[in-house]
């Protein structure tokens, strides 16, 4: 699917510059269990690298809110199976963020494919997976890297 060089440079550029997270959208009147955003993120001031990364793996680029006296920063985002690919691809050459992409990977099959409802006993390992992603990000934030 990807050509080697690409796959390990993009393995730095998610332990270097990536966010690798698992949001939740919460229950609304709609559904009755949590709602997960699955998502990849690099941001970074270099268009160029942005433009690379939407030709080799899709995705989308956002202008983030120019801060004064500051470089414009790009925000690339991809989400869901899209970012397990890319993620899966990279697992053997990262480092740094690896814990979390195993985490992400995980999350992405703690629920059964195509199924709306889950029982309680799935909500609740995806609960667990969110905390933990969380708490791995927030530690990596800290420079206390696994």
């Amino acid at each position: 699917m990807f050509d080697h060089d690409t796959i390990v440079y993009m393995a730095g550029i998610i332990d270097g510059e990536g966010s690798l997270q698992v949001e939740i959208q919460g229950v609304c009147a709609s559904r009755k269990t949590d709602y997960y955003s699955v998502r990849l993120i690099i941001i970074n001031t270099d268009k160029n690298l942005m433009d690379w990364l939407v030709k080799n793996f899709g995705g989308k680029i956002h202008l983030r809110k120019l801060m004064p006296k500051r470089k414009q920063c790009y925000h690339w985002a991809i989400f869901s199976s899209d970012a397990e690919a890319i993620l899966k691809a990279c697992l053997p050459y990262m480092i740094v963020k690896k814990p979390q992409a195993k985490l992400l990977i995980e999350f992405m099959h703690s629920k059964p494919e195509g199924k709306y409802y889950i029982t309680a006993e799935i909500q609740e390992h995806r609960r667990f997976l969110y905390k933990k992603m969380k708490e791995l990000n927030h530690t990596y934030g800290r420079h206390k890297i696994i």
